[in-house]
């Protein structure tokens, strides 16, 4: 089981990560854009199955981390806090990176391999993840790896909610997503803003014993 307590509190950063541009919505923008509704829906399976496999990554890696060696909780903590500043220093100085160039895709299986490698081999979601879902556990709550893999599933649960409204809606929202700069700055900043936050959130965390 989880601490149902932090679910709203998990939502809500959730979603705001997933509006913030990054590499699924600039590939999935584009693909349905280009391609229209299906080829794009099937790249957000894809992108789906890969969070999926980052979950359970992340819940089978730090449950065994954290059961044989207790101390790495604070390498992990200190770690993750640096990695967050340095993601929030970096969104709120990276250039627009959404007119990324994509290839004719003829076929569903071709769509949804792309989407599935566009994920599943960029190294910022697989640390991400390790980083960011076990600030949602709680001890009392029993296996810390179970907690882990249950917001991890969840998390692909939303990102297929959110992703597949954009293979959608790409056609017609992509103008303000990509081409609206006075968006595209809050959104940096506001990005920013969250990952600051859960470093923040990292450094005065209790250890777990």
């Amino acid at each position: 089981m989880i601490d149902l307590s932090v679910l709203p509190i998990f939502f809500v950063t959730v979603m705001v990560l997933f509006i913030t541009p990054g590499p699924d919505m600039a590939f999935l923008v584009a693909t349905g854009v280009s391609q229209g509704r299906k080829p794009a829906f099937f790249a957000s399976l894809g992108v789906t199955l890969a969070m999926f496999i980052h979950g359970i990554a992340a819940a089978v890696g730090l449950s065994a981390i954290i059961a044989t060696f207790p101390i790495a909780f604070d390498v992990i903590r200190y770690a993750g806090a640096a990695y967050l500043v340095w993601l929030a220093i970096k969104s709120i100085q990276s250039r627009d990176t959404h007119h990324e160039a994509v290839t004719t895709i003829k076929s569903p299986l071709e769509n949804f391999r792309r989407g599935f490698f566009t994920n599943l081999l960029n190294p910022k979601a697989i640390l991400f993840e390790a980083v960011f879902l076990p600030q949602f556990t709680n001890p009392k709550f029993g296996s810390i790896g179970l907690q882990v893999f249950i917001l991890g599933t969840l998390l692909a649960l939303l990102g297929f909610l959110w992703n597949s409204f954009l293979a959608i809606a790409s056609g017609s929202a992509s103008t303000l997503l990509v081409s609206n700069n006075k968006f595209q700055s809050f959104q940096k900043w506001l990005l920013g803003t969250v990952y600051a936050g859960l470093a923040v959130r990292l450094l005065v965390m209790e250890r777990t014993k």
